[in-house]
């Protein structure tokens, strides 16, 4: 259940002023550096490319969060006790470690594509 309603919580936060990857991410990337945390602000206010990668990381944690939650839920109903008690931690780290992996990945390629963009913007 846990994992449901956070996946729920994620998936809420989109229709908020900012999804609630921008907070996490701005504690895991910036800490407590006001100048940092300023510039990570700015970002939000200023890049339309950000906005998108922060909503479409929520979308994917949620989402992802929620689909683990039915899976456990159909696990519990369906399998016996003993079966059911090994695959829901299975499904829980599982799932938290694929979304850990794809994050790490999608970050390295936005990354990339900035530094990409930003070698393409200096006149010849």
């Amino acid at each position: 259940m846990f994992t449901g309603v956070t996946g729920l919580v994620f998936l809420a936060s989109l229709f908020g002023a900012r999804p609630i990857i921008f907070s996490l991410g701005r504690q895991f990337t910036v800490g407590n550096d006001p100048a940092a945390q300023a510039a990570w602000k700015a970002r939000w206010s200023n890049n339309a490319g950000f906005r998108r990668v922060m909503r479409l990381m929520t979308v994917v944690w949620g989402g992802g969060l929620l689909l683990e939650a039915v899976f456990r839920v159909i696990a519990a109903f369906t399998l016996s006790v003993a079966a059911a008690s090994i695959v829901s931690p299975v499904l829980q780290v599982a799932t938290i470690g694929g979304l850990v992996v794809w994050t790490s990945a999608y970050a390295r390629i936005i990354r990339r594509r900035i530094a990409a963009a930003a070698v393409a913007a200096v006149p010849r």
